[in-house]
């Protein structure tokens, strides 16, 4: 009896420990899953980051060399508009938010053409969009708009003493902000180049609205843009400098506005027969002057061009 039961004791811990070493299987194997899990992310990680360095290095790749041919661009013009509402101190405010803003079509190009536009689209969306640069090139518009709507319901919305007593000072009543951003392509130089238009409209509440406009020239045969020193020769910034500042003094519309230093600028308009460089309010003129373009025919400086 003894024996017999000292047998079964021994069969019932033997029993014990086997389901006990089960259960510590199952249980470890959720720890051992998930690793393995966390591994396949990681691999996939670094699988996407080879791939991505490979995608950059292929771009790299075709834009070393201009294409043989010029891309032909086809535009996507993309449309946003909102409309917010609130109220600061007693004044009702309202913000009018408006996108209008082109960039190039990338269906149907060719490997090369395709990566020339999306180096194009991706220095618009930089632009445009800092705050969000993976931002896809169908939806620049919409983004610019939400970022501005979020940016204008911090600044105007924000319980802020100060600010209510000065918008009760000059809006007592009522208050019609608006925000506007378009963008458009223009025909450059030749058929190898495009320029990009980028106008900037803000009226929100100051003593007078503020208007911008960006230009930048773009290769088409490799995507860049067309900066001062891609289009004069090094070591001709003085003179070129001698020559603007010369074209203001003669130029009675130019001499009675600019008050300011001229200065070298990126922003340049490369058209069919001039070269403009643009300079917005308060850069070199007071705001009532407007915008000043001093314009020189390409031969006038082509000596300093390359």
């Amino acid at each position: 009896m003894k024996t017999s039961f000292l047998r079964y004791t021994a069969i019932a811990l033997l029993t014990l420990g086997v389901v006990m070493c089960f259960a510590a299987c199952v249980d470890g194997g959720k720890p051992l899953e998930a690793d393995s899990e966390r591994q396949k992310a990681d691999t996939q990680l670094e699988a996407d980051s080879v791939k991505q360095k490979a995608d950059t290095q292929l771009e790299a790749d075709y834009l070393l060399q201009r294409a043989d041919t010029p891309l032909v661009p086809k535009y996507l013009l993309q449309k946003a508009d909102t409309v917010t509402s609130g109220k600061v101190g007693d004044c009702e405010t309202t913000m009018t938010i408006k996108a209008r803003l082109s960039t190039i079509n990338t269906k149907g190009l060719s490997p090369q053409h395709t990566l020339i536009a999306k180096r194009i689209n991706r220095h618009i969306i930089n632009q445009i969009v800092p705050e969000y640069p993976n931002t896809s090139d169908d939806m620049v518009a919409q983004a610019l708009v939400n970022i501005k709507a979020e940016e204008w319901s911090e600044e105007y919305l924000y319980e802020d003493a100060k600010l209510r007593s000065e918008i009760d000072t000059y809006y007592p009543d009522k208050m019609e902000l608006y925000i506007n951003r378009t963008g458009t392509f223009l025909e450059g130089r030749a058929d190898s180049v495009v320029c990009y238009q980028l106008e900037l409209y803000d009226d929100t509440g100051g003593m007078h609205h503020i208007n911008n406009m960006f230009y930048c020239t773009f290769s088409l045969l490799d995507g860049n843009v067309m900066t001062l020193d891609r289009i004069f020769r090094p070591g001709t910034e003085d003179e070129l400098l001698r020559r603007i500042n010369h074209r203001v003094q003669t130029t009675d519309e130019l001499r009675e506005w600019v008050f300011g230093e001229v200065f070298l600028t990126n922003n340049i308009l490369m058209q069919a027969q001039t070269i403009t460089f643009h300079y917005n309010p308060y850069e070199i003129a007071c705001w009532g002057a407007g915008y000043i373009d001093i314009s020189f025919d390409y031969a006038e400086l082509e000596d300093l061009m390359y």
